[in-house]
């Protein structure tokens, strides 16, 4: 799929609709957002604001059919994650359930063959940012379980199946962003919230847990993304104010670090 499409409003409506190579594909009374498109290019996932909460929806690409893949009126559902393989189907999202249920990971198996979900987390706390390991078995989060105080969040592993959830780092920054993997799904890249060494970012191994500083050189890092390099190497992408050594850090700025596996030992 290399057809763009843009998330807007349209004129001087207040909602927001999303198009797909020029046509509009939503026109609802409340906000569409979010399009995340399936690996096969089969299916686009995203949120609708019908009414007062947010469901997952999904769009057929084959016939442009729309089906909901949940109508919970009392919660909201929202950042669909796509397994990495074109070979499932599976969708992972966040489910909000209130101030007393928080927000949990949810997962629909096969959308093809059903709306069946299953819930990955049905804890106390929130659990947000998931992001799937690039092998598929894994999907790390952010959650304040553990925490003491609910602003401050961990990060976590989980397979995919539900078990072997691993509390690997605590009191991370988290950002609008999800954490993200290595090619081989045995590290977690994260920004560590210390501000004595000004928020670095920092791996953990989810084997042992033995973890490091990627890079101090920037600061107040954020927003982690991260591309894969057929030669082996890694490029991460993110946001920081500035170098710790530079006198102007007004701006936000954006810069890539480019490293291998064996960077982190």
């Amino acid at each position: 799929i290399d057809q763009p499409y843009i998330f807007s409003s349209q004129g001087a409506k207040k909602n927001f609709d999303w198009y797909l190579d020029g046509s509009w594909i939503t026109e609802n009374p409340g906000k569409d957002g979010q399009p995340m498109f399936s690996p096969s290019g089969n299916f686009i996932a995203y949120v609708s604001q019908r009414e007062k909460s947010g469901d997952m929806m999904l769009y057929h690409i084959n016939n442009s059919q729309i089906t909901a893949l949940n109508e919970t009126p009392t919660t909201t559902e929202y950042s669909p994650t796509w397994h990495p393989s074109a070979e499932k189907e599976t969708l992972l999202f966040v489910r909000s359930q209130g101030e007393k249920r928080g927000q949990d990971l949810v997962i629909v198996d096969d959308v093809k063959n059903g709306k069946a979900e299953r819930l990955l987390t049905d804890w106390k706390g929130d659990e947000i940012r998931p992001a799937w390991s690039p092998n598929g078995e894994w999907i790390a989060f952010y959650s304040n379980e553990k925490s003491r105080d609910p602003k401050v969040f961990d990060l976590w592993v989980i397979k995919a199946d539900g078990a072997d959830a691993k509390l690997i780092a605590n009191d991370v920054v988290a950002d609008d962003q999800s954490p993200v993997w290595t090619a081989d799904s045995s590290t977690v890249l994260y920004v560590q919230r210390d501000f004595t060494k000004f928020n670095p970012i920092k791996w953990v191994k989810i084997e042992d847990k033995k973890s490091g500083i990627l890079t101090a050189e920037t600061q107040l890092n954020s927003d982690l993304a991260i591309f894969y390099k057929s030669s082996g190497e890694m490029a991460l992408a993110y946001r920081a104010q500035g170098t710790q050594d530079a006198k102007d850090k007004t701006w936000q700025r954006v810069y890539i670090l480019t490293f291998t596996m064996d960077d982190l030992q």
